[in-house]
């Protein structure tokens, strides 16, 4: 049990740099006109396009899937603000001018308020609108 706690440190560091370069890999992929195919899940599901989401919902679901998206939302919200502050990874830094994009959605930089990178609200967004409308 105490050679856990003397070894954790190193191993953290170690999931820190296979993560930092693993997202290295991911950020230099080229989609080309396969970009286009994530504009509407960025543009719909994250902060910025969460109002027409919940109007879908509302439209589709009516109010109880509405309140219950909007449940999951305040939950996610709390958990992932929780887990930001927790785990402090930090946002990447994309490789600007190497990658050709079609299309283009707002990418946080590295100082920007919403905090850590992990885990996603936008993917957190989504799960619980989405989430909402499956049941």
């Amino acid at each position: 049990r105490g050679s856990w706690r003397r070894r954790r440190p190193a191993m953290m560091e170690l999931l820190r740099r296979a993560d930092a370069r693993t997202t290295a890999v991911i950020h230099r992929w080229a989609f080309g006109r396969l970009d286009y195919a994530v504009l509407p899940g960025a543009l719909m599901f994250g902060w910025m396009g969460i109002g027409p989401s919940l109007l879908g919902v509302l439209t589709i679901g009516g109010q109880p899937a509405t309140y219950l998206a909007l449940l999951a939302l305040a939950a996610g919200q709390i958990a992932n603000r929780a887990m930001k502050v927790f785990l402090q990874r930090e946002r990447p830094v994309p490789p600007f001018g190497s990658v050709l994009r079609v299309v283009s959605v707002k990418i946080p930089g590295p100082d920007d308020p919403d905090g850590a990178s992990f885990p996603s609200g936008d993917t957190m967004a989504a799960s619980a609108v989405g989430g909402a409308l499956a049941l």
